[in-house]
């Protein structure tokens, strides 16, 4: 079992570096790698005032990276069970 909000739910896709424009790259300039354990791409806070626009800019580079985007407002979860998934 795995649980993340906000960079803990990131952290499993297989890049970040489309973050970069919100967190400060300089902070771990080496850095730009997840841990690949998901091939979708997590948008957190997507309903959040002060980040919804930029999370929505992240989400169309990761959509024109060809990755399956999943948007997360932040009274949602990402649950995957084996081969299924889904937000609640």
């Amino acid at each position: 079992m795995y649980a993340g909000s906000s960079a803990g739910s990131i952290i499993l896709m297989d890049t970040i570096e489309h973050f970069a424009p919100v967190d400060d790259p300089t902070k771990a300039p080496r850095i730009c790698k997840g841990l690949g354990v998901i091939k979708e791409a997590v948008i957190p806070h997507a309903d959040h005032e002060d980040y919804k626009e930029q999370m929505a800019a992240i989400a169309n580079t990761y959509r024109a990276d060809g990755l399956d985007v999943i948007s997360l407002n932040d009274d949602q979860v990402y649950l995957i069970d084996g081969d299924s998934s889904k937000i609640i």
